[in-house]
């Protein structure tokens, strides 16, 4: 298995608080030049992180109240 066959077997994952659009764009980028499966990013940069994938083989994955909880209400 090369390089680019193992990538297409991995998700990028940045989950960090505090995003910029330019840090997700580029993020999203190299996930795209090397051919990961997905970026698993916070979803409120899920659109930022569609408009840079788009037509490329890497997908868009997100997490829902994980790590933070920001979900969670009582």
């Amino acid at each position: 298995m090369n390089r680019e066959e193992l990538a297409r077997y991995i998700d990028q994952t940045t989950l960090k608080p505090g995003m910029t659009e330019g840090y997700v764009t580029e993020f999203c980028a190299n996930a795209k030049e090397n051919h990961f499966a997905s970026v698993c990013i916070l979803p409120n940069m899920i659109e930022t992180a569609a408009k840079v994938l788009h037509g490329s083989d890497t997908k868009v994955c997100t997490v829902i109240s994980f790590p933070l909880a920001l979900m969670c209400r009582k």
